[in-house]
């Protein structure tokens, strides 16, 4: 389910870009991102490297839903739980924080906090998400197997 929603997000970022190049350039001069030169310079990398960050920020709220779902077992939970969280996470984490969800969506820098977004910060970008993932992951499995051993499935 993740790497559907990567993929996805990948391939809506790219087929959008596609469609909107024939009336709008791909990246314009005016644009306020974390690194300018290598979002002109190659704006489809910078578009897939937007739908990949994009689409583990989705995969990460829908996994923690996922684990949430193990504790209430709702259908409720597991499908509306991803937007609720990330509407959370946007509203209430600071802006300044290096865990700022919308500064990661948009490849703004997270840890030089200059204009210029280094690989450290591309690097953080795709980790946090990941992390929250993998992190997620391993405590819905554990806790399914839980469920299973003790019979409540």
């Amino acid at each position: 389910n993740a790497m559907a929603n990567i993929f996805g997000s990948m391939l809506g970022f790219s087929v959008s870009a596609a469609f909107l190049s024939i009336f709008l350039p791909l990246v314009s001069n005016d644009i306020d991102v974390g690194n300018r030169e290598f979002a002109i310079a190659h704006p489809v990398c910078y578009i897939l490297l937007m739908g990949l960050v994009f689409g583990l920020v989705a995969a990460a709220c829908s996994t923690i839903g996922l684990l949430v779902s193990v504790f209430q077992p709702n259908a409720f939970v597991s499908i509306a739980f991803a937007g609720l969280l990330f509407f959370l996470v946007v509203s209430y984490i600071p802006e300044n924080s290096i865990f700022d969800v919308l500064s990661v969506i948009l490849l703004l820098p997270t840890f030089t906090r200059d204009n210029e977004t280094g690989f450290v910060d591309i690097l953080w970008n795709i980790l946090y998400p990941s992390l929250v993932i993998y992190i997620c992951g391993v405590m819905f499995r554990i806790k399914l197997e839980w469920r299973v051993k003790n019979g409540y499935i």
